[in-house]
């Protein structure tokens, strides 16, 4: 369960000797969020932060950070039962009859919804129900041509003697229409999931600006950067915090995205193959607290 999750940290933490204070100044992620992390409660930030600050916080406290955001990204991906476990009940399935070829069209559909369940590829599903509409909308197609095929008037393509003209084309069966719907599916389903081009974000920065830079969920990298220009690269997203969002010009693969804010203004900003994502402008920071001298 997550809540184990939030324990086996604490408890490490403790083991260590560290206090949240002392974690939050050396990650610099806010101290509410590692008590929440701790707790178990993991809803506080989209999911990419908390499972980018969940693996910061454990690889802090002497464990395998890495480890533990799969543990935790698995757990969040479905429900769960009461021992922890991701259940996933199937719906019930109304008995109907169907032509031939709708259950040919309903055995692929089964594969492609196996598929999808895969986690190998983070957007296979989505591109799986693509094709599924893609398919819908071609058998619609047919029938509606078949359909005005048939309403035609039937004294069209006879002769004067009442016979028809030699010329008819065949018409397909349906089953030959599945064959066809099913090769269009593999086909665009292959082209679909071809690995895409690496992504290239860099920052022109006009002034020194902190930032944190977290490539694919995984590999985080927090420091000031000085007036320049900085890359990263990843397969599938950005997600970064900006301390200075008005001093910072960004550029994806060549294309000028622009700037998140405002001068002065501290940005978490998600940066897809689509652009910017998810902008939240953070507060003003809070001056800190010096530590007592009894260092709790």
């Amino acid at each position: 369960m997550v809540f184990e999750i939030g324990q086996q940290i604490k408890t490490a933490r403790e083991q260590s000797n560290l206090a949240l204070e002392e974690i939050a100044n050396r990650t610099r992620i806010n101290l509410s969020y590692l008590r929440d992390i701790e707790a178990g409660k993991f809803d506080f930030l989209p999911r990419p932060y908390v499972l980018a600050f969940t693996k910061t916080f454990a690889n802090q406290v002497g464990l395998n950070g890495e480890e533990i955001a799969k543990q935790l990204l698995a757990l969040l991906a479905g429900p769960q039962t009461s021992t922890g476990e991701v259940t996933s009940e199937p719906a019930p399935v109304e008995a109907r009859h169907e032509p031939a070829y709708a259950s040919s069209v309903g055995m692929h559909a089964e594969k492609v919804e196996h598929a999808a369940k895969t986690p190998n590829m983070p957007y296979l599903r989505e591109i799986l129900i693509g094709i599924g509409i893609v398919i819908a909308v071609v058998i619609a197609l047919i029938l509606a041509a078949r359909s005005s095929q048939e309403e035609a008037p039937q004294g069209q393509g006879e002769t004067r003697s009442g016979t028809r003209a030699e010329n008819v084309v065949p018409e397909m069966t349906f089953e030959e229409m599945a064959k066809q719907v099913a090769a269009l599916t593999d086909s665009q389903a292959k082209a679909e999931v071809v690995a895409p081009q690496q992504l290239t974000l860099e920052a022109r920065l006009d002034a020194p600006v902190w930032m944190r830079v977290i490539t694919d969920n995984a590999d985080t990298v927090a420091q000031t950067y000085p007036r320049g220009s900085a890359q990263w690269q990843a397969k599938d997203n950005f997600v970064l915090r900006v301390g200075n969002a008005g001093a910072v010009t960004f550029v994806l693969d060549g294309k000028v995205l622009g700037k998140v804010g405002e001068p002065g203004q501290r940005v978490n900003i998600m940066v897809t193959r689509e652009g910017f994502k998810e902008k939240r402008v953070l507060p003003p920071p809070q001056p800190r607290v010096a530590a007592d001298s009894s260092g709790t």
